[in-house]
């Protein structure tokens, strides 16, 4: 019998900032903007996996979704 953990990412707030970004979008297509795999990006948008921070910029200068945001942080500029 196989043990099955269910890791949670610790920014969740970053799949549901992407979601709301790539709304009708398909996540074929969204994932080719970051260079990432298809089945990566639903862990991401499912709040499964983090991205690397080399990813998350590259998500960032696409979509100009701020980082603060994707992290779900307060921006102490505002």
């Amino acid at each position: 019998m196989a043990i099955v953990i269910e890791m949670e990412a610790k920014y969740p707030r970053i799949g549901k900032e992407l979601k709301k970004w790539r709304g009708k979008m398909r996540q074929e297509d969204a994932c080719l903007s970051f260079g990432i795999e298809q089945s990566f990006y639903s862990e991401i948008e499912r709040g499964k996996k983090d991205p690397s921070i080399e990813t998350l910029i590259r998500i960032h200068q696409h979509t100009k979704v701020s980082l603060y945001d994707l992290l779900g942080l307060k921006d102490p500029e505002k």
